[in-house]
């Protein structure tokens, strides 16, 4: 299982994978990885334990809604943690999936924050365990379809703004 979101949804996902358990709220079962768009969250530094899920976390940094110096903390707390994770600071960008260009800026040769946020979970989640990506439920399969989708026209969009030659 995953959690994630972009800015609210991000917090919630970071709220929910991190600090909650350190008050006695425990850890959610099964969790696998965080996917944390231009959100994070200010806690207590340290608050990060080893063997906590993977995250990765894209993040513009001219974001004026919420300061790209959550991300940047997050980030140096799984890396004290041992934690894995993958971050995407995209220069200049701002707040949100138009904003940072999530779908479009490379921020890899040839790979945008879409790209790298679907590998981060096929090798942290679908790769673990055949149980770990459900196709039983019509709902996730819905979301799955929707997402696939989205990423296919991203990549139709992009495409068709290169320069054939």
């Amino acid at each position: 299982m995953a959690i994630g979101g972009s800015s609210a949804g991000g917090i919630t996902s970071v709220n929910a994978a991190y600090p909650l358990n350190d008050i006695g709220f425990g850890a959610l079962p099964g969790l696998r990885a965080v996917v944390n768009l231009w959100g994070s969250i200010q806690f207590q530094p340290g608050s990060i334990q080893e063997g906590e899920p993977p995250a990765i976390t894209v993040h513009g940094d001219a974001d004026g809604t919420v300061s790209v110096a959550f991300s940047q903390a997050l980030v140096a707390d799984l890396n004290a943690a041992g934690i894995p994770n993958e971050y995407h600071e995209v220069a200049g960008a701002g707040h949100g999936f138009g904003a940072t260009g999530y779908f479009t800026t490379e921020v890899l040769p040839g790979q945008t924050p879409w790209d790298r946020t679907v590998l981060f979970l096929f090798d942290h989640v679908a790769s673990v365990a055949p149980q770990a990506v459900p196709a039983t439920s019509p709902a996730a399969a819905a979301v799955l379809c929707a997402l696939l989708l989205l990423g296919a026209a991203a990549i139709v969009r992009r495409r068709s703004r290169t320069p054939l030659g």
